[in-house]
This record gives C-alpha cells, sequence and structure tokens, in this order.
C-alpha cells in the first residue's frame, strides 16, 4: 500500500486540518482557506472538503499541500511524521502509531474547546466601554492562552513534552466533559 492510502486509512480531514490550527466548529465547518472567507464555508467531511463559496474541494493530503505550499507527495510525507504514522515503501506495510492516536484525540479535544472559547469571546464581548463582563468572556480571556499553549505542545513540541501533557488523564476527562456539558446545553 502507497502512502496515499496509507494516509487515508489513518487520518481524516478534519483531524488534520485541526492538528494544523485551522479552527473547525462542531457543526465541520471552517473558514476556506483557499479565499478570504469571512463566515465559515468550508465543510470538512471525513473523507474530503468542499467549500461552497469557491468550490475548492480534495482530501487531507491536497488540504495540507495548499496550506504549506507543498506538493502532493511532501504533503503526504508531512502527514505521517505529524500523525506518527508509519509506512514500508518496500514491502506497503504500514500502521499508525498508538501513542500517536491519544495524541490526535488530545488534539482534537483541545480544538473544539478553543473554538467553543473564541466562539464565547465573540459572542459576549462588551458592546460598549465599562460594560460589566459576562462570566462565559472573562472565562475565554483566561482560558483560550492556556489551551492554545496545551494544542501547541502537542502539534510542535518535543516527545517528552507531549507526553507530560498526555500523561494529565484528569485534565483531558475534564475538558471532555466541560464540551460535554457545553454540548447539551448549546
Amino acid at each position: 500500500m502507497g502512502i496515499f492510502e496509507t494516509i487515508k486509512q489513518n487520518t481524516d480531514v478534519p483531524s488534520v486540518a485541526g492538528r494544523y490550527g485551522v479552527s473547525v466548529k462542531r457543526n465541520g465547518f471552517t473558514n476556506c482557506i483557499f479565499h478570504n472567507d469571512k463566515h465559515p464555508s468550508m465543510k470538512l467531511y471525513k473523507d474530503h472538503y468542499h467549500c461552497f463559496a469557491c468550490g475548492a474541494h480534495g482530501d487531507a493530503v491536497s488540504f495540507t499541500a495548499q496550506l504549506f505550499g507543498l506538493s502532493p507527495y511532501e504533503a503526504a510525507k508531512k502527514i505521517a511524521v505529524d500523525f506518527g504514522i508509519a509506512y514500508d515503501v518496500e514491502d506497503g506495510v504500514s500502521k499508525a502509531h498508538p501513542r500517536r492516536n491519544k495524541t490526535d484525540e488530545a488534539v482534537t479535544l483541545l480544538s473544539e474547546y478553543i473554538t467553543i472559547l473564541e466562539e464565547q469571546k465573540t459572542k459576549y464581548t462588551p458592546e460598549i466601554p465599562g460594560e460589566e463582563y459576562h462570566p462565559l468572556y472573562e472565562e475565554s480571556l483566561q482560558q483560550l492562552p492556556l489551551y492554545k499553549y496545551y494544542h501547541e505542545i502537542l502539534t510542535t513540541g518535543n516527545k517528552d513534552e507531549r507526553n507530560e501533557i498526555l500523561n494529565e488523564r484528569r485534565f483531558f476527562n475534564e475538558l471532555r466533559a466541560k464540551i460535554r456539558h457545553i454540548g447539551m446545553a448549546g
């Protein structure tokens, strides 16, 4: 099996986009990276993306290629390295590393919560100077830098830094509970 098939079997477009810092809303929409999009018009499906404004369409590899200005092959190699997907060019054997799956899950959780906090910050920004801050606005101001920092470590940090965060089970259990609570309240 070639690198492109291996990537398709071990990743999905929303995970790849989130991994590379693209803020994806819970409904799978994001601002299109191919044009100056002010309102989310790009839908990220498991196996492809489609922009309803400019018509851009493709898979995880083409998304990464466009985002970083790479050839499709270089983009596939980047995804393989960043997601810990091993592939053997000679005999076609490939497998995903289990620790990497835990990292991907953590990155996805953090991306989702960062999106929620950014939405709260926008929605509850005071309209007039001196207006009392809404508690969700204050929470977003306090929490966004921390969660963005964790996201950055998991996407760009070294192995020891990533492992230190990944070993915080309680942190991720609390994060899952927060997201679940917000989903039930929304």
